[in-house]
Parts: C-alpha cells; structure tokens; sequence
C-alpha cells in the first residue's frame, strides 16, 4: 500500500559539480537519506538510476518533493552540466522550487554551528595553481565575494581576516593550511 504524504514535504540537494556524486533527501530540516561517496565517473548513468531508487525506498514520488538545492559551481564543466540538466528535467511541469547553491557556499555549510564572531574559509582546487575561495561569517553570510585566486595571491586576498579564528572547509583547504 503506498504512503499518503502531504504534497511537499520533502526537499532534494544535489551535488555532481566535484568528484564526487552527492545527493540527500530531507524533511522537516533532518537528513533522511544522504550518499556522498558514489564515483562521479558514472554520475551522468547513475543520477537518474539512483534518485528513482531513492524516491522508491521512502515510498515517494516527485510530487512529494517540494524543494531542489542544486550545487552550481564553481567545479568541473561535465558535472555542473549534469547536475543542472538533471535538475532542469525533474522540475519541469512541477512548482518545485529551485535554490541554485555554490560549492563554496555548501562547503561552508559543511561546518555545523561555527562560534560567533569566527569566519568559515571554503576553498576549492581550481587546478594550475588557483583556488576558489569564499569567506563567510558564523551565519553563512559572505564576507567577501566568492572569486578565484592564484595560490601566490591568497594571503593578500585574506589578510583583512587574520585576526579571526576561522574554520576551513572545502577540498582545496590543504591549499591554504
């Protein structure tokens, strides 16, 4: 017998811009379900294929959804191109609401109840010796635009934050550490 859900209660994040193909299923602000671990190499096989066994395992359609967090980038071109056409298809037709989520930005959210007053770094490889960064207050609030950076030039472009303690996320931290 299927499960009577109020239309809407559920809210789907992807994340295919990395190396990772990231996705979650969550309702009333707790994570149901998230997999984070699957090779992105078959992400664009794979997206569908899983999501569809996602909605099956909660017993839920995408009626039932009634908000999609899509990663956009910064990342690599197939996987934002991936993500963002995957997304585009399964709203079509729907009032599913988009929300269009940075990398950086996911990564700073990536660190759970920061104390007052610090800052959250994310840092992403943006390979030949560049970084994506974003500086973000204990709110999730960005300090400074979100840019990329020669690695030569990152202390420059943080200076006015050495007086912070600071949390670091993202895939390129090892980079500034």
């Amino acid at each position: 017998m299927k499960a009577i859900h109020q239309n809407g209660l559920y809210r789907l994040g992807i994340d295919t811009t990395n190396n990772n193909l990231c996705f979650a299923l969550i309702k009333e602000n707790h994570v149901l379900y998230a997999e984070n671990n699957y090779p992105f190499s078959q992400a664009a096989e794979q997206l569908a294929y899983r999501i569809d066994n996602l909605f099956k395992k909660f017993d839920i359609t995408v009626n039932d959804i009634s908000e999609v967090v899509s990663v956009v980038g910064p990342g690599g071109f197939s996987g934002v191109r991936i993500g963002t056409s995957f997304v585009t298809g399964l709203v079509a037709g729907s009032n599913i609401n988009v929300i269009s989520l940075s990398s950086l930005k996911a990564a700073a959210y990536s660190v759970e109840s920061p104390q007052s007053h610090s800052i959250i770094i994310s840092c992403l490889d943006a390979r030949r010796e560049g970084v994506y960064v974003g500086v973000y207050n204990s709110d999730y609030q960005p300090l400074l635009g979100e840019c990329v950076c020669d690695t030569k030039n990152l202390n420059d472009l943080l200076k006015d934050y050495n007086d912070y303690s600071y949390y670091l996320s993202g895939h390129g931290s090892e980079i500034i550490q």
